[in-house]
Parts: structure tokens; sequence; C-alpha cells
């Protein structure tokens, strides 16, 4: 045996006992790093084979070439009459991991902010709401809005809600003594609530900018059936009070679109029309007005009661004043002298009469 000095490190040579030839000399220079080869050489000409395994398929076998193969296979290189052939194959077979799955991820529910809460910044009307308030009424004395001026308590000032106090006189059937009412039943009208700026200019505040409008075909309750038993007049009899009236009180609350910024003053109104008053008058032509009942609008009334404690949030400005719009000069304390037919400040003969509203904001 005869060891050389290879380019992959020693290399052994073995003579054939059959052919004379030198066989299995181990050539890394052939093959690729990694791969293991078998050198057959025959007539002169040698053939690399590099295979997986280390048995050579050739006549003469054994010489490793790592040089010529891809990195990870075997190889063995036969020379075959001083032809050199290399032929690579893989070492391992490659097993395929899972395919990645692609996942969605759902985000974590979001919770919303929670919603404001309004709350009063002016309230003149009491809790217990007793079963009929003294008011103002539109019909009779011509009267087209009727309101305060007040001053907000708090910092909320995003407007919310406004809420009145109404009185109904009306009857679903007959007047009077013959008043009957289904308990529950109700007609409808259009009401409109307005907050308006206060214009502090002259002498008196006056109605400024129109802050805020809102027009609603309104539920009004009918006042309940006259007993004539317990009562005189027609009035209505309230078992829980033991107490006779003509009209019914009932809360009346409007929602405000959210967007109006309010100052720290202003002058709010209730208005609506009837037969003969209002922004514009219905007229004697709807079919109501010829009825013995006539129209429920005309019995309707704004209450304005001065209660114990009253405001309960806020202040009124005036406590003797309010804002009144009439044609009708007996509707103010000054017998219409600072003129009639305009929304405008009346004073001082009001204190027991406070027009009863609420006004909430976020």
């Amino acid at each position: 045996m005869v060891v050389l000095a290879g380019a992959g490190g020693a290399a052994a040579l073995d003579v054939d006992p059959i052919t004379g030839l030198l066989g299995g000399v181990f050539s890394p220079q052939y093959c690729v790093s990694g791969q293991v080869g078998h050198g057959n050489t025959v007539r002169g000409s040698q053939e690399n084979d590099c295979q997986q395994t280390s048995t050579s398929g050739g006549l003469l076998g054994g010489v490793l070439s790592p040089q010529y193969c891809v990195s990870g296979q075997v190889g063995y290189a036969n020379t075959v009459q001083g032809n050199q052939k290399n032929n690579c194959h893989q070492t391992s077979t490659h097993t395929p991991g899972p395919t990645p799955t692609a996942t969605t991820t759902t985000p974590p529910p979001t919770t919303p902010p929670p919603t404001p809460t309004a709350v009063p910044i002016y309230n003149s009307i009491p809790d217990a709401l007793p079963p009929n308030v003294t008011s103002q009424a539109f019909q009779a004395q011509r009267t087209s809005e009727f309101g305060d001026e007040v001053q907000f308590t708090g910092t909320e000032r995003e407007l919310a809600s406004m809420e009145v106090v109404m009185s109904s006189w009306a009857c679903e059937s007959g007047s009077m003594t013959t008043c009957t009412t289904t308990p529950g039943a109700t007609f409808t009208h259009p009401i409109t609530m307005n907050i308006y700026a206060v214009d502090e200019s002259g002498t008196t505040p006056a109605p400024g900018a129109l802050l805020a409008s809102r027009t609603e075909n309104a539920s009004i309750p009918f006042r309940p059936s006259a007993d004539n038993t317990n009562c005189t007049g027609g009035r209505w009899f309230n078992t829980a009070t033991g107490t006779c009236h003509n009209g019914f009180a009932f809360r009346l609350k409007f929602d405000f679109p959210a967007g109006t910024t309010l100052p720290e003053r202003v002058i709010w109104t209730v208005a609506f029309n009837t037969t003969n008053a209002g922004a514009n008058p219905i007229g004697t032509g709807a079919p109501c007005y010829s009825t013995p009942t006539g129209c429920p609008y005309d019995s309707l009334n704004v209450g304005a009661q001065t209660f114990p404690g009253a405001p309960y949030q806020g202040i009124d400005v005036d406590p003797d004043a309010v804002f009144l719009n009439s044609t009708d000069p007996a509707a103010y304390c000054d017998n219409g002298a600072g003129g009639t037919g305009f929304l405008r400040f009346d004073s001082p003969c009001w204190t027991d009469y406070k027009p009863l509203g609420k006004i909430t904001a976020v």
C-alpha cells in the first residue's frame, strides 16, 4: 500500500489484484464537501461517481470526492478509460415540516365610552307634582309665548333636555259638569320650546339670539271626568289628596340634539298656537271649534307656580318677573304699557307664579 497526500488529506491507494490498476483512491477534490466518493481507474480513465453510500458500483472504488457534489450529498468517483464522471446523490431524504397556517387574531371587544349623564342646571319643578298647578292661559289671555330668565348652576353647559309643566283643562267630550274623559285618553298638538341668549344692552333684559328651538307634536292628556258628587263646577276629584281641580298637571319633556353650548344665563320659553293666539293662530275654521266641547288646545295652559325652596338648581334671575308675549294688555303687570304682541320682560306681579321649567346639560 502506498500513501499519498491528496487535496482533502491523505489518500490510500490499493492495487487491484485482478487488473493491476490502482483502485480505491480517496479523492475528496472530485466530490463537493460533505460527500463521499470512490475512484475506479480502468485503462487510465477515471470516473468519479459521488453517491450516498460508501460501496462502489464500479470496478474499482473508494475515492472520497467531496468537492464536486453539493453539500449534504455523497458520491463515488469512478475513473474509466481516462474519463472522470461525478454522480452526486442526496445523502438524506428531506421531510418538509407542516405548512404554516395563517391565523387571524381577533382583537378584544372594545368598550364604548360611557354616555355622559345629563344633570339639571336649572329646575323649578318639584319632584312630587301636585294634581294641578296655577297656570298661564294661552287662548283666554291671547298668549303666544311664556317663560323666564334663569342662571345655571354647575359646569355642564351642553344642552340635553328641557322640561315644563303644563295644565290641561280639556275634556274628551262635554264640558264643565258634563265633562267626560276615558282614563288615559290624549290629544296631540305641536308645542315649541325655545332657549334665547340674554340681551342686556337695554334698561331691562330682552331676548337675544335664539340658541335652541325644538317643536314636537306632543301627546297631551285630557283632564279627568267631572265628579259631581265630590266636587262642584264640573271639577274632577283626586282621591289621593281629596281635592277638586279644573285642570290636570303633567310634565312635558323634549330632548335636544347635541351641539348647543349654553351661556351662564338664558331665557327659556314655551310657545304654541290656539284659535286666536300664537305665532300662527289656527282660527275658527278648525272642525273642533264648532263642537260643544271645543278645541282641546284652547284649554291648554303653561304651569306658573312658586313652590317652597324653588328653584332647586340654578337661579331665577328676577323672581318677580317673567317673559311674556300676549296681545292682551291685561295679561301684563303694567297693563301693556311696555308694549304687546312681542316677547318682553314683565314685572313685578309674578312673585307667586314662577314659570315651571327644568333644563339639563352634559
